[in-house]
């Protein structure tokens, strides 16, 4: 009986399962036969959409022909599930290569479920969860077979200052890595208030680019569509962020008043504005 692995991935910015197999033309036939199934010139494998419905048909269609090596695509499914869970999400294909290539120990991978659990029962922003775990992420990522429980203090500060100097990272991300390493020791550990001490690096003092009234009616002038040109009206007049215009609706605009009506804006707080 022929054996087939199934290996994920990141091919024509998809996520996708390889099916290699030793040549043999029954089972050429039948993957061939299979729906969205491909042939990669590229890999040299056949190739099918790495989806739950996608894997059953294949296995279901070559069940009693071959003994199916299932353990890779499990390990990535595993670390997927942790990064991206819970709603369907595109994965990058930066993501989708370094989980398959540096894949987490079993102890990180339970850090970095453990990380966004608490985060979401704080009660975090979901923008705040994604940039708090792919920050926590990419450490995870260096730290190989090791623990990141076993982790000192100076090593935390060598890490951030490896983030400044070698990889030229921005202040603010640095910030956002502090933050993100402070929650997990602080909150999810429970260390003690030695982390509370960790350097930040100054943030640069800059001022914003401010266009002229003038400048501002010449782009709205331009704006053909009606609903779009209303979103950057209000957004312009109300001083509204992108996410509070999108989430604006008829009920939250108080025409007697003149005031619109911001619900659940950043720090999930509502205000008035006119």
């Amino acid at each position: 009986m022929q054996n087939i692995v199934l290996e994920p991935f990141f091919h024509r910015g998809e996520e996708c399962i390889a099916i290699r197999f030793s040549h043999s033309a029954a089972l050429t036939g039948v993957i061939k036969c299979l729906h969205r199934s491909r042939w990669s010139r590229t890999h040299t494998c056949w190739y099918i959409p790495c989806t739950r419905d996608a894997c059953v048909k294949l296995l279901k269609a070559i069940e009693g022909l071959a003994v199916v090596n299932l353990e890779q695509l499990k390990v990535y499914l595993q670390q997927r599930k942790a990064v991206l869970p819970a709603t369907p999400q595109r994965m990058p294909a930066q993501t989708a290569k370094m989980i398959i290539e540096y894949p987490l120990n079993t102890e990180n991978l339970l850090a970095l479920t453990a990380f966004r659990n608490r985060l979401v029962l704080k009660g975090y922003s979901p923008n705040t969860i994604r940039n708090y775990c792919n920050e926590f992420h990419q450490l995870l990522r260096l730290m190989g077979a090791r623990c990141v429980n076993d982790l000192s203090k100076d090593q935390v500060l060598s890490y951030l200052l490896w983030l400044l100097e070698t990889k030229g990272c921005s202040e603010t991300k640095v910030h956002t890595a502090v933050n993100a390493l402070k929650f997990y020791f602080e909150k999810v550990m429970g260390r003690e208030k030695e982390f509370y001490d960790l350097p930040r690096p100054k943030k640069p003092f800059k001022l914003p680019a401010i266009l002229a009234e003038e400048e501002i009616m010449s782009v709205i002038t331009q704006i053909s569509n009606l609903k779009h040109k209303a979103m950057i009206m209000a957004g312009y007049s109300a001083g509204l962020r992108v996410s509070e215009i999108i989430g604006l609706k008829p009920g939250n605009i108080d025409s007697k008043r003149m005031m619109i009506h911001i619900q659940a804006a950043k720090g999930k707080k509502d205000r008035m504005v006119p």
